[in-house]
């Protein structure tokens, strides 16, 4: 590949599940596609942004701008659209709060907010303290402002699903927390998370409001990282993905048992890439890389496990690594034009 082609990342599977209708994707990019009927708003419509200029580096494009406003006062009326979306853009708000409520407000009963995260460990802010839900909490009471150029806050998976569940029970917000990954099925060095809205809030609470109604609340909030969702979560990230196919639900009562007893079983080559490719597609990174490794011990000549590995190194932000695995799958298997074209593509990343 030279520097010339495109980059474009797969579209999201959960995001067609869940995204019917029509829209709004907060900073849309053209090289990151969602392929749903949405608006693209953004602070800006110029091109010779920090992030239009990155667009149009990956793919020789940039995503036109519909709407001209900040991400968290969109001049758009209440209950007009069917869902939000937005990939790596939460962590841009210097109160990320205000942003859902902005988008609560633009949905409709029934309504989705998709938000796509990264996760901390998985990008450049893997040294970054995480941030607490006291201090998102202290962010919405003070009304913290700034560019939304940089990263405000770092997250794990836990902790933007603790911070939905305290919006519901301590800001009354009508939701309901209908899926989460643990990683993302675009790029996979985020996290997902699905929230329903099931109904308006109250007419009488406007933002100021509810910022009264948290800092009553304040001195419950934990000042450390969040915890009390990890229960919920693991029913979600394990058990409940709605994109598991209902034949897998019926047989297996619990994924997670599925895929232990897998990791323990004598299986094949063929079985344990299969199985690597179902936890890839769930978004289970580790077990799937347990499984590629398992079918590239089994099938040394087999060039699709160190390809698969390549691009989980590749999502993780390890080009070494990626390049590394890529020409192993070369090495073994010079048939394999998926490994080539990734290892031509990684190699001018690597060299530019």
């Amino acid at each position: 590949m030279n520097d010339k082609q495109p980059m474009f990342f797969r579209e999201s599977a959960l995001a067609h599940k869940f995204c019917r209708g029509a829209g709004l994707e907060i900073g849309g990019a053209a090289h990151n596609p969602f392929g749903l009927d949405t608006l693209n708003v953004d602070m800006s419509d110029r091109l010779d942004t920090e992030f239009k200029l990155e667009e149009i580096k990956a793919c020789g494009k940039a995503l036109p701008v519909d709407v001209v406003a900040p991400g968290d006062d969109i001049p758009l009326p209440d209950a007009s659209q069917d869902f939000v979306v937005s990939s790596h853009v939460l962590e841009h708000f210097p109160d990320p709060v205000k942003a859902l409520l902005e988008w609560d407000r633009l949905l409709k009963p029934g309504g989705i907010i998709f938000a796509i995260v990264p996760h901390k460990e998985r990008t450049m802010d893997r040294d970054q303290p995480r941030t607490t839900l006291r201090h998102m909490v202290e962010d919405f009471i003070d009304a913290a402002g700034g560019d939304f150029i940089g990263h405000y806050h770092f997250w794990i998976t836990e902790d933007i699903l603790e911070l939905v569940l305290w919006m519901i029970e301590t800001l009354e917000m009508k939701w309901k927390v209908e899926a989460v990954a643990d990683a993302d099925d675009k790029v996979g060095n985020g996290f997902t998370i699905v929230v329903r809205k099931l109904a308006n809030r109250r007419a009488d609470e406007g933002v100021e409001e509810l910022r009264q109604k948290a800092a009553r609340g304040r001195r419950d909030v934990s000042a450390g990282p969040a915890s009390t969702a990890r229960g919920l979560f693991e029913v979600l990230e394990l058990q409940k993905l709605p994109f598991v196919p209902t034949e897998l639900h019926e047989a297996f009562p619990s994924l997670k048992e599925l895929i232990e007893s897998l990791r323990e079983e004598p299986i094949s080559a063929a079985m344990a890439l299969k199985a690597g490719e179902l936890c890839f597609n769930l978004g289970i990174t580790r077990n799937a890389v347990h499984f590629f490794e398992r079918a590239a011990s089994l099938a040394p000549t087999d060039g699709d496990p160190f390809n698969n590995l390549g691009v989980i190194s590749f999502q993780r932000g390890d080009l070494a690594a990626a390049r590394e695995y890529f020409a192993r799958a070369v090495n073994v298997d010079p048939g394999n034009e998926n490994a080539r074209k990734n290892l031509a593509a990684v190699s001018a990343m690597a060299d530019r």
